[in-house]
């Protein structure tokens, strides 16, 4: 059952222009070296570093963005009403000897975005294996998994 306290919250931020806050968690998984801290530093910060450390663990990133609500309603001045989003990003490390405490990673995730490098076919080989790994250790009943192709710039080896 609701509060008043929440229904009077809900009513003073649907007549301002204060945005309702969403935050979602998304890891970004897959094989070593196939791009994935490229990906949450180009997002994150819209750089792109040439050499990378190996992620150790997990690392964590965290965006704002602001969007139009999906309800498609405007303020009383005519402009669309807003959302914030706060992702909460974990890029996971790839190496094997991390793989069985990756899915402290997974719990709570609303997405997984899969990594490879489109330049090692063992890497695509292993989405499976992701793929599957996200299915079986995510708790959430609704998630969305998502591919991403990288280093397509670069020479295949």
């Amino acid at each position: 059952m609701r509060s008043e306290r929440t229904d009077r919250r809900q009513r003073r931020q649907e007549q301002t222009s204060e945005p309702e806050l969403i935050e979602a968690k998304i890891v970004l998984i897959g094989d070593m070296a196939v791009g994935k801290s490229s990906l949450a530093g180009r997002f994150n910060h819209g750089d792109f570093k040439d050499i990378y450390q190996n992620t150790i663990g997990g690392a964590y990133f965290q965006k704002m963005m602001s969007v139009p609500d999906p309800s498609n309603q405007t303020l009383p001045d005519g402009s669309p009403k807003m959302c914030q989003i706060k992702l909460h990003i974990w890029d996971t490390g790839g190496q094997e000897q991390f793989r069985s405490m990756l899915s402290m990673y997974y719990r709570d995730a609303i997405a997984a975005i899969i990594c490879y490098d489109c330049t090692n076919e063992l890497s695509f080989k292993s989405v499976d294996y992701w793929t599957n790994e996200m299915k079986q250790k995510n708790n959430m009943s609704n998630f969305i998994i998502s591919l991403s192709a990288n280093k397509c710039d670069m020479p295949k080896d």
